[in-house]
């Protein structure tokens, strides 16, 4: 055999030894690199010799530990990809304080109603808007993560207008019946 021939089958020994725990897994490692070799026997023997060749035994180590270590970034990078698609953007959190704000989102809320069909209390679920305090609240996060919110209350001659027109937008749509025609608001 030539020296070449040789080194392959040492290297594709190596690459077998990395996942090998037990004897057995060692005599099916051996058999894979050496596949002229049949009985076990042989194997097993022929891969405890190889074995005390230190610069074997460091290359088994040395690609367990790259292995480790890439399974180790592998789940490391998992972890930051789901963290990223668990955390809103701020983009995210700006259109959900927008929507809260102008009175577009609504919140599923559940309460209990009488029917008188059946003559028992039932839970509902009914959308509900926001109302004035999470309007006000929202507008408020709003003007501070936009960098425009004022330490100091700040008068107009005509009133605090943004604040007036987000109340007087929610009473209007208090006196609006509901588009589902349900009757609840």
């Amino acid at each position: 055999m030539t020296k070449g021939v040789i080194h392959h089958r040492r290297q594709l020994f190596i690459q077998a030894m990395i996942e090998v725990n037990t004897v057995a897994e060692m005599v099916r490692a051996y058999k894979s690199a050496y596949p002229v070799c049949k009985k076990d026997e042989t194997a097993r023997i022929s891969a405890y010799r190889l074995l005390q060749d230190n610069t074997i035994v460091q290359a088994i180590d040395k690609l367990k530990r790259e292995k480790e270590e890439a399974i180790k970034k592998a789940k490391l990078k998992e972890i930051e990809r789901v963290a990223r698609e668990q955390v809103a953007s701020e983009l995210q959190l700006d259109a959900t304080l927008s929507q809260i704000a102008l009175g577009i989102r609504r919140r599923n809320k559940k309460i209990v109603v009488f029917n008188p069909d059946t003559k028992k209390h039932q839970t509902v679920t009914v959308e509900v808007e926001p109302d004035e305090t999470a309007v006000i609240g929202a507008a408020n996060l709003l003007y501070k993560r936009k960098g425009s919110f004022a330490e100091k209350k700040i008068r107009h001659e005509l009133g605090d207008s943004f604040i007036e027109a987000m109340k007087k937008v929610h009473q209007l749509k208090k006196q609006q019946p509901p588009a589902d025609g349900t009757g609840v608001h």
